[in-house]
């Protein structure tokens, strides 16, 4: 439990030195729009993990950043006008909405997105279309047709391969799978469903070992 609180604090002390770097709103070219927005879902997905009540000032103001960023009209706009890409903007989204401090907007604003074409018009990867999954089902508003244990009979989780086989993307594939499956750990009985794949936990441990990135080549956003 200590070594988990100091990670805990090193992560917020962290994400409070590089808050600026997270606004997706402000950019001034392409890659670097991509880059915050990506940054600031993987906040979201940190925030919602983490839960909205930690009890720390630090918690209260990213709850407060994320709420506020994801009830405002500049970031429905930027859905709005792509909603090929919404799993880019999925999780704050999905965040605001199950934390039930999302503004009737914001809500209005996710039902107009779904009932474009081109959100499920895209052709998506297993893991991708789990990403899709997930984010609705936390939503509540996942189609029938939408269905985890179809999905991922094709994905890399059905079928693993050896430890030493895998390339990036199939590790990264697999450790997806199992996220948004498991809705990243937090508990929610929606995600309480009959798919249960049996992994071989030294297998899977090597695996990520392979690919983790070395302190020294690690960069800060």
């Amino acid at each position: 439990m200590d070594t988990y609180k100091g990670l805990l604090r090193r992560a917020q002390v962290w994400i409070e030195t590089k808050q600026e770097n997270f606004d997706p709103l402000v950019w001034n070219e392409k890659k670097a729009a991509y880059t915050r927005r990506k940054a600031f879902a993987e906040l979201a997905i940190y925030a919602y993990v983490l839960g909205a009540d930690g009890g720390s000032d630090a918690d209260e103001s990213l709850n407060r950043t994320i709420i506020e960023t994801a009830n405002s009209p500049e970031y429905h706009r930027l859905i709005l006008r792509n909603p090929r890409q919404l799993l880019l903007y999925s999780s704050p989204l999905g965040y605001a909405i199950a934390t039930m401090q999302a503004s009737p907007s914001t809500v209005r604003c996710v039902e107009i997105v779904l009932s474009r074409p081109q959100v499920f018009g895209v052709e998506r990867s297993a893991h991708r279309m789990m990403d899709l999954w997930q984010f609705l089902t936390m939503i509540d508003r996942r189609p029938d047709w939408l269905c985890a244990k179809q999905v991922l009979v094709f994905s890399a989780l059905s079928q693993p391969n050896n430890a030493f086989d895998f390339t990036l993307s199939e590790a990264y594939a697999l450790t997806h799978n199992v996220l948004f499956l498991k809705n990243f750990g937090v508990p929610d009985t929606r995600f309480e469903i009959d798919v249960n794949y049996v992994l071989d936990r030294q297998s899977l441990a090597l695996t990520m070992s392979r690919f983790e990135v070395a302190p020294e080549n690690r960069t800060g956003c």
